[in-house]
């Protein structure tokens, strides 16, 4: 047996390797972290009812949320703030950029939405994906986000 052909079968293993790895290499969402301005921490409570579009894309979207000026936690990807949700599940918040703000939970899409109005317009996606499969299926969703009063 030639070399040429034993290179070309070694190489050809080595590209179906590589294209197999590349599959859960894992791949970044649309969602950067851009940081912002903190709240006051005199900031009364943000209550809002969201609805996604298309009507139940992701059952797990909360009905409202809360957001507040509490710190949850420092890390590298920022200052997180507490967030509660429909049926008292905690989510977090953070500023992103001048006009937005970011709602996430645990294994949930990014909620992004503007930081102002009566009635904000945003989406949700996923923050990153594990294969390229996901990046290439999962949609995102328009959120509408109306300000209602905050339960006392």
């Amino acid at each position: 047996m030639s070399v040429l052909p034993a290179f070309a079968v070694l190489l050809g293993f080595l590209l179906l390797i590589g294209m197999i790895d590349s599959l859960h290499a894992g791949f970044a969402g649309t969602f950067a972290a851009l940081g912002g301005p903190a709240p006051r921490a005199d900031m009364p409570p943000v209550c809002m009812a969201l609805t996604a579009a298309p009507p139940g894309g992701y059952r797990w979207f909360p009905n409202s949320v809360s957001l507040t000026p509490g710190v949850v936690t420092h890390g590298e990807h920022g200052t997180w703030y507490r967030a509660v949700a429909s049926r008292n599940r905690t989510l977090l918040w953070r500023p992103a950029g001048l006009d937005s703000v970011d709602i996430v939970g645990h294994h949930t899409p990014v909620v992004r939405l503007l930081a102002r109005g009566a009635h904000r317009v945003g989406r949700a996606g996923w923050p990153g994906y594990v294969h390229i499969w996901d990046a290439l299926t999962s949609p995102d969703w328009r959120m509408d986000a109306d300000e209602i009063p905050c339960a006392p």
